[in-house]
């Protein structure tokens, strides 16, 4: 699996990209789908469902002020 690096204010994201092999891999995929986001500050890492990157970076800002979030917020 390859890893899609996006920046943003706050941080990176990193998403995973299927590969097509000639053989599914033995490792376990993550479902349903994840993003990981990188701090910028700390390089620590959460897990995120996948949301597009502007409402990711709100959303991020929002988790690290420890302000409500809503995941569902379309930006």
């Amino acid at each position: 699996m390859l890893l899609h690096i996006e920046e943003f204010d706050d941080g990176y994201r990193a998403t995973p990209v299927a590969v097509s092999l000639p053989e599914p891999p033995r490792v376990p995929t993550i479902k349903p789908p994840a993003t990981l986001v990188i701090d910028k500050t700390t390089g620590a890492v959460t897990r995120w469902p996948l949301l597009p990157i502007n409402v990711l970076a709100k959303q991020y800002r929002r988790y690290l002020h420890q302000e409500p979030m809503d995941l569902d917020d379309s930006g």
